[in-house]
């Protein structure tokens, strides 16, 4: 069955856009009842104001509803598979889409097709945005070669950075705009939350992209830091960010991190490290630990000065020069560097 044939000319100018809402919703673990997914969907519409109608926008009713994830899960059935559980709809994994790459020639003319006739009803702004996203069906992280097996050829990407582009350009418009956001987010135990949130910066750290944001819900602790790939879901919510994070600068937040980490209750102390070997003192050199850090050269080592927070990530950067490094200050850095090699020579020595 074809797209054409299934939605018909009449509801061609809503049901596209519905489709690529309710696409997202039902990414979320947790599942929506099949009304407050309605309301979900009726919610992101009005906001976005895209379908419109006479001047009034087109919602969605529950009848409609069923019928738009029936339309899905005949026409995209090889790539999703919608479970009910406890009356609650969602995918039955989150990776399932039905933009994910590998859709077929026949479905991108189809869905292109159906974004022409729906000109007159959308805004030229959004239908250069819709147009976009079909063309990343193709390729999820945007580099732009004619087919996705010549890509394949010479670029390689993971599911990390697939699912890390899947929201990159999102956040980037949502933190120029100063908009706020609502996330369903998976962390390491594999189990789901829903953060309200006020992005505030994105951070790349070896090769993993991160959030950095205010969570409303938990504003003692105040800003989080999220890993982008762990976001199965994200929308727009109707809130504003607080007054004292209006300036907010993310260079003076991380001034004295290595990596991502921030510790709220810790202070930076003065790092001393003595490096003997050339190739290791010319990394650093390059790859500055972070924004404070300075050098001297004496003879045969450089000795590298800096304010850190004394993180894990420190000891691990400090380990990963093996002996050709020595911590000369501060006593509680050493005493971490210790006891990560304690713990490693445990799994050697009976």
């Amino acid at each position: 069955m074809s797209i054409k044939k299934s939605i018909g000319s009449s509801g061609n100018k809503e049901q596209i856009r519905r489709w690529i809402i309710l696409d997202q919703l039902l990414r979320n673990p947790l599942g929506y009842n099949i009304k407050t997914l309605n309301e979900k969907l009726n919610e992101i519409l009005e906001r976005e104001s895209v379908t419109k109608r006479n001047g009034d926008i087109k919602l969605s009713k529950e009848r409609n509803l069923r019928n738009d994830i029936a339309n899905m899960e005949d026409l995209f059935g090889s790539k999703i598979s919608i479970t009910r559980d406890r009356g609650k709809f969602r995918y039955e994994e989150m990776s399932m889409s039905i933009f994910n790459s590998g859709i077929t020639k026949e479905e991108f003319n189809s869905l292109s097709f159906l974004l022409k006739q729906s000109k007159k009803s959308i805004t030229k702004k959004k239908q250069e945005e819709l147009n976009a996203l079909l063309q990343k069906l193709y390729n999820p992280l945007n580099i732009k070669m004619p087919q996705v097996t010549e890509q394949r050829a010479f670029v390689h990407t993971t599911l990390y950075s697939e699912k890390d582009a899947q929201w990159l350009n999102l956040l980037y418009d949502y933190i120029s705009n100063k908009l706020c956001i609502e996330i369903v987010y998976t962390n390491k135990t594999k189990s789901s939350k829903l953060y309200q949130l006020c992005p505030l910066g994105i951070k790349e750290y070896n090769g993993l992209w991160y959030l950095v944001a205010f969570d409303f819900n938990d504003a003692k602790k105040g800003i989080k830091i999220f890993r982008i790939s762990r976001i199965a879901l994200m929308h727009i919510i109707n809130k504003e960010i607080p007054e004292h994070l209006n300036q907010f600068s993310m260079e003076e937040y991380f001034y004295f991190s290595t990596g991502i980490h921030h510790e709220l209750e810790q202070k930076p102390e003065r790092v001393t490290i003595e490096v003997t070997d050339g190739k290791w003192a010319d990394e650093l050199i390059q790859r500055k630990i972070n924004d404070t850090q300075m050098h001297e050269v004496k003879k045969d080592k450089t000795i590298f000065h800096l304010r850190a927070f004394i993180s894990y990530e420190l000891v691990n950067i400090i380990l990963m020069m093996d002996h050709h490094v020595k911590v000369i200050a501060p006593e509680s850095l050493k005493e971490k560097i210790k006891e990560k090699l304690e713990g490693h020579l445990k799994n050697y020595v009976p």
